[in-house]
């Protein structure tokens, strides 16, 4: 029982911090660079990986793909919306959003594939 709380508490702990970083991030100030073709971006792919572990501690948590899925990706478009919204400099970007989507599918993907067979 230790063992299964520590666990409970450090997956809850992990979720916080990773979801504050995400705000974080998305908040401190920026500059818009120019657009250029999204899958070379660089910034696309951390966008999916950020997304994608996002996903993935709050299916740890829950243990429901599809509840992981939905918060991810509300929490993604909402930050969007927020950098938009509340901080100049900062822009709405679509492609931010697909790329955020995409990790989100990749992780329960990859949920799906290996721990929920």
């Amino acid at each position: 029982m230790h063992l299964l709380s520590r666990s409970w508490l450090t997956d809850r702990l992990l979720l916080v911090s990773w979801a504050s970083l995400i705000l974080y991030l998305s908040t401190a100030p920026g500059e818009q660079l120019p657009t250029i073709n999204w899958l070379a971006a660089p910034d696309k792919y951390a966008h999916a990986f950020v997304y994608g572990l996002l996903t993935w501690l709050i299916y740890r948590v829950y243990k429901h793909t599809r509840l992981a899925f939905f918060v991810s990706a509300l929490y993604g478009l909402a930050m969007e919306v927020v950098q938009y919204t509340f901080f100049p400099g900062r822009f709405f970007e679509i492609w931010d959003i697909v790329a955020n989507l995409l990790g989100t599918m990749i992780a329960i993907w990859l949920i799906n594939k290996f721990f929920n067979s």
